[in-house]
C-alpha cells in the first residue's frame, strides 16, 4: 500500500493505492478520486488489466496491457493513448494525480 499525499494543480491531493485490494481512492484536483483494477497476479494468461472508476469530475476507464505497456481508454472526458517504458502500471497509478486536468 501506498500513500500520495501533498499539492498539485493548486490543490490538495491525498490518496491509497491498496495493491493488494486493487483499489486507488483518495482526492485530487479538489474532487474525489476511486478506481479499481485487478493485477491478475498468480494467472500467467493475464495480460490486460482494466482500470475504473472517476476522477477529475469525470469516469475514468482505461485498459493496460502487461506485455506492452500501452495504456489506451478514457479519462479527463478525452482519449487515452500512452505506452509505459520501462515501468508499470504502479509507476502510473502512483503518478496518477499527474495525469489530472486542471
Amino acid at each position: 500500500e501506498v500513500t500520495v499525499e501533498g499539492g498539485a494543480n493548486h490543490s490538495p491531493v491525498k490518496y491509497t493505492v491498496n495493491w493488494k485490494g486493487g483499489l486507488l481512492q483518495g482526492y485530487a484536483n479538489n474532487s474525489p478520486v476511486k478506481l479499481e483494477f485487478n493485477m491478475g497476479e498468480g494467472y500467467a494468461d493475464q495480460t490486460i488489466v482494466s482500470v475504473k472508476g472517476y476522477a477529475n469530475h469525470a469516469p475514468v476507464e482505461l485498459t493496460y496491457n502487461k506485455v506492452n505497456g500501452h495504456i489506451g481508454g478514457g479519462m479527463n472526458y478525452s482519449p487515452v493513448d500512452l505506452n509505459l517504458v520501462n515501468c508499470d502500471l504502479y509507476d502510473f497509478l502512483q503518478y496518477f494525480f499527474l495525469f489530472l486536468n486542471k
